[in-house]
Order: structure tokens, then C-alpha cells, then sequence
């Protein structure tokens, strides 16, 4: 082979090998943007709004992830460092039933009011996974149920435990 060819070839190849390297899949980073999806690490199945349902008080499930609206989310990261997570199907915010500060508290969609119940801290454990504290409560976002579709997300005391563990 010619020294010019080798050349451009080289040449080509510089050119051409960003566009071969794969892009990174999005990841329940709380970084601002989306919309994510977020999986249980313990279930592997995503957050999402019951029957995407637009209403507010719908209850926030863990469900076989199907890539729809209601398992969408928009993160707003705050000045406080906290996230509103917003849902793509219905524009409303991850938010605690009542503002309660009690264990197994539902979570469920409502209106975004900037209110600290529906503002959350990340626990970052590392290869993108994250556990999310509620500033209201001090309490995590947890899935009760095991692995089930329809397993409901409360907010319970944080043990960092994989069914408080999202991806």
C-alpha cells in the first residue's frame, strides 16, 4: 500500500471514529434534563404513574418498563442541590401523600408547588445508581411489595437497601 493511501486512510479514520463510538444510554442521573426512565435496582422495573393517570393523587407504582409517558421523568435540579422530578405523561411532580412525614407514606403525583415534599436529595452509590431522599421527611423513596407490577413506592426510613436503589 502507498504511503499516500495509508495517509488518507489514517486520515479517514480520525474522521470517522467519533461518529462509530456508541453513545451512552441515558441514565437515571440526576442530572437536569430527560425525560429518564428510573428501574429498581432489586426488581429492575421502573417508576411509574398507575395507568397514566393524569390526576392529581394518582399513585406512583413500580411497573415493567415499556418505555411509555407515564414512566418518563424530567429532572429540575435546584439551588439547594435538591430534584423535582416532573413526569413526562402528565406534567405533574413526584410528590408525598399530604406532605406526610411518616413511614410508608404513598407517593403519588400532585400539582408542582415547590413545596419540600416534592424535592429530593440524591444518594449517589456509584456505576449509576442513586437512592433519593425526600427533604420534607428525610425519608427514601423505596418500592413495598418485592418485584411485583403494581408494587407501590412509599417513602420509608433510608437504608439504602437495592429496593431503594434506582437506575
Amino acid at each position: 500500500m502507498s504511503r499516500r493511501l495509508r495517509t488518507l486512510i489514517a486520515g479517514a479514520t480520525l474522521v470517522a471514529a467519533p461518529l462509530l463510538v456508541a453513545a451512552p444510554a441515558a441514565s437515571a442521573a440526576p442530572l437536569p434534563g430527560g425525560p429518564y426512565t428510573y428501574a429498581a435496582e432489586h426488581s429492575g422495573k421502573c417508576l411509574d404513574v398507575e395507568h397514566g393517570s393524569k390526576d392529581n393523587g394518582a399513585p406512583v407504582i413500580q411497573w415493567t418498563c415499556h418505555g411509555g409517558t407515564n414512566q418518563g421523568w424530567f429532572n429540575d435540579k435546584l439551588d439547594d442541590n435538591s430534584i423535582v422530578f416532573t413526569n413526562l405523561n402528565s406534567g405533574k411532580c413526584l410528590d408525598v401523600l399530604g406532605e406526610s412525614k411518616a413511614n410508608e407514606a404513598r407517593v403519588v403525583q400532585q400539582t408542582c408547588n415547590g413545596r419540600d415534599s416534592q424535592r429530593w436529595f440524591s444518594i449517589h452509590h456509584g456505576s449509576g445508581v442513586y437512592s433519593f431522599q425526600n427533604k420534607n421527611s428525610q425519608k427514601c423513596l423505596t418500592v413495598r411489595g418485592g418485584g411485583s407490577d403494581g408494587a407501590a413506592i412509599v417513602q420509608a426510613d433510608c437504608d439504602l437497601a437495592n429496593n431503594q436503589r434506582w437506575h
